[in-house]
């Protein structure tokens, strides 16, 4: 009714007002924070009031927001051109940080095609060649990922989540903070960052890996972010990730594999 209207149009005023004023003071960290809890409607309007601020006060900070809207968007070459004229130091140096980045994945992703999962929910974007065949299975994998564990955590994103398949573990250190010397060391495989997952094929790897239960992991970590606004210690995040990662397969259970207890 008119009473549900008028509380929700007060809750999104509410919510420009808070990322409007977190964008004014905390810059682009504010705008990655904000698109990684889903809000890219809510930067995007607060990007505009911002506008009027920075034609007012010639705020240096504007663009960065620009870039970073885009970058996280997914437009790596709109961040590029957002941040032509921005010099590296600016914002404390996070300007040359968020080009380098958006360049780095640029220059990685440049040739990639993109598939859409068949109910939706994900963009698999990946190298033409072998690799589609497993686009298509991540595919589904994480249309059943969203709804299964969507339900588990009460959390079924209505925008289209970003998947990039990458074609070795050194491209996964050009598209994050990592570098491949903590890649080889960690063995890390895959990250849920940016508002978007990340993940080496399993073509790359000289025995393959667990890939779909990885996707599933990763994704539980875009939810788990969203749903805490980003506040969950690495600890919970990691146990519902892996208590999560099985749940498109399979029902809600705890086991541990002979490994795992081994470790324990």
């Amino acid at each position: 009714g008119d009473a549900d209207v008028a509380v929700q149009r007060k809750v999104v005023a509410q919510r420009l007002a808070g990322v409007g004023e977190a964008m004014h003071h905390g810059g682009g960290h504010a705008v990655a924070v904000t698109l990684q809890q889903g809000d890219e409607i809510v930067v995007r309007v607060a990007l505009v009031q911002e506008q009027r601020l920075a034609e007012v006060g010639g705020d240096a900070q504007l663009p960065l927001e620009r870039g970073e809207l885009l970058f996280e968007s997914g437009d790596y070459k709109g961040a590029l051109d957002a941040l032509d004229k921005v010099p590296d130091d600016a914002v404390d140096g996070m300007a040359g940080q968020t080009r380098k980045l958006a360049q780095q994945t640029l220059d990685v992703t440049a040739s990639f095609t993109e598939l859409k999962s068949r109910q939706g929910h994900f963009i698999i974007r990946y190298a033409p060649g072998p690799d589609a065949a497993i686009a298509e299975l991540a595919g589904d994998v994480l249309d059943r990922a969203w709804q299964t564990i969507g339900r588990d955590l009460g959390l079924k994103p209505s925008d289209a989540i970003r998947v990039e398949i990458l074609g070795a573990p050194a491209d996964l250190a050009k598209l994050s903070p990592l570098t491949e010397t903590e890649i080889e060391t960690t063995g890390t495989i895959a990250l849920s960052k940016y508002g978007k997952l990340m993940v080496v094929s399993p073509r790359a790897t000289l025995f393959g890996y667990p890939w779909m239960d990885t996707l599933a992991h990763e994704y539980t970590h875009i939810l788990v972010s969203r749903i805490s606004h980003d506040t969950v210690p690495v600890w919970l995040q990691e146990g519902l990730a892996r208590f999560e990662q099985t749940r498109w397969r399979r029902p809600p259970e705890v086991a541990l594999s002979s490994t795992e207890q081994a470790l324990l």
